[in-house]
């Protein structure tokens, strides 16, 4: 069970990682967008 749960865990918190880069692109600039992202991988 847990083999299924992991990759989707990775694939959940990439999701958000990146869907937090977007928003910090539209509110802070494209730098922060970069460092959010990075933060998150």
């Amino acid at each position: 069970m847990l083999y299924y749960l992991l990759p989707a865990y990775f694939v959940i918190e990439c999701m958000r990682g990146v869907l937090c880069g977007v928003l910090h692109y539209w509110l802070f600039g494209e730098h922060s967008a970069f460092f959010t992202v990075g933060v998150s991988l």
